[in-house]
């Protein structure tokens, strides 16, 4: 599927993956995040319309889409750890962090890590605290969590990933999920992108997703953010209300059904979305970016061992 105005590069982290990016326009940086088994081009709608007014990078993670296939760093902190060598491999400052889904997991553990470097705003979407539930929980407990799934649940569908069907469940669980909101072929379209990362490593991933639990990390967060959740999405709302509640610079955006507000809003509601993204982002100074030139997969980083 194309993307509008995109071009695509490479970028190497320090431990040798090869992450895939795709960008268009120039302004203010927004680095975009997809959610699990995804890959960047889930932010098409953004990539074509924000990136009138912003400098817009999608980044697939390890594994996914285009990015290179690897053995091992299927968890949330390594992708923490790739997005701020991604960050400091183009030399990128006073950006804006857009995480979708597991995206905004990966936010999370980037500001346990790395607090504010280089980061100017965040923006939250689909991304409840807790996908797991906790043993004695009341049902307020897991509605304000954004908890799900419980350990069995999580377990059986981690050892159907990794199963001989693993493929097919896939496909079975997306077709459930994504049924009555976006069409036919963006359906199709979201499964085969999702199946481009290997099943094995899509579980190792997805078991490390749900079971984090973030509750403690949010009410640290600093910084300018946007919450933004989908009234009828598979994520209660609610998990994002109390989240936005937490940060002392935190607004919440709930969009309603009737406008897409499902789990996938960044595609199903679009232009609502991206005007809500755009007037949290448009007091922003323009971006500094140094020559690092995006597209050369040659620019890496070194550690100090």
């Amino acid at each position: 599927m194309s993307i509008g105005p995109a071009t695509s590069g490479y970028v190497t982290t320090r431990d040798g993956a090869r992450l895939h990016f795709l960008q268009a326009g120039s302004g203010p940086t927004l680095v975009m995040i997809p959610g699990w088994s995804q890959s960047a081009s889930e932010f098409r709608f953004q990539l074509e319309d924000l990136s009138r007014d912003f400098r817009c990078i999608a980044l697939n993670m390890r594994g996914h889409g285009e990015s290179s296939n690897v053995e091992s760093g299927f968890s949330i902190p390594q992708f923490a750890r790739d997005l701020h060598d991604t960050l400091e491999t183009w030399n990128l400052s006073d950006v804006t962090l857009l995480g979708h889904s597991m995206g905004g997991a990966v936010i999370w553990s980037y500001w346990q890590q790395f607090a504010s470097d280089r980061v100017q705003k965040l923006i939250i979407v689909e991304s409840p605290p807790c996908m797991m539930r906790r043993p004695g929980w009341s049902p307020l407990e897991c509605e304000t969590a954004g908890a799900v799934m419980e350990l069995r649940t999580v377990h059986q569908m981690t050892a159907a990933l990794t199963g001989p069907d693993g493929d097919a469940f896939t496909r079975t669980m997306l077709t459930r999920s994504l049924d009555g909101c976006v069409s036919d072929a963006d359906r199709e379209w979201i499964i085969a992108e999702n199946l481009k990362l290997p099943r094995r490593s899509a579980a190792t991933l997805f078991l490390d997703l749900c079971e984090r639990d973030w509750r403690d990390v949010i009410p640290t967060v600093t910084l300018p953010a946007l919450v933004v959740a989908g009234r009828d999405s598979v994520i209660p709302w609610q998990s994002h209300h109390w989240m936005s509640q937490q940060m002392p610079n935190a607004r919440l955006e709930v969009i309603e059904r009737g406008d897409g507000g499902n789990h996938f809003l960044i595609m199903t509601a679009a232009p609502r979305f991206n005007a809500v993204v755009r007037e949290f982002l448009s007091p922003l100074a323009p971006g500094r970016v140094a020559s690092a030139n995006l597209s050369d997969p040659r620019k890496s980083v070194s550690r100090q061992q």
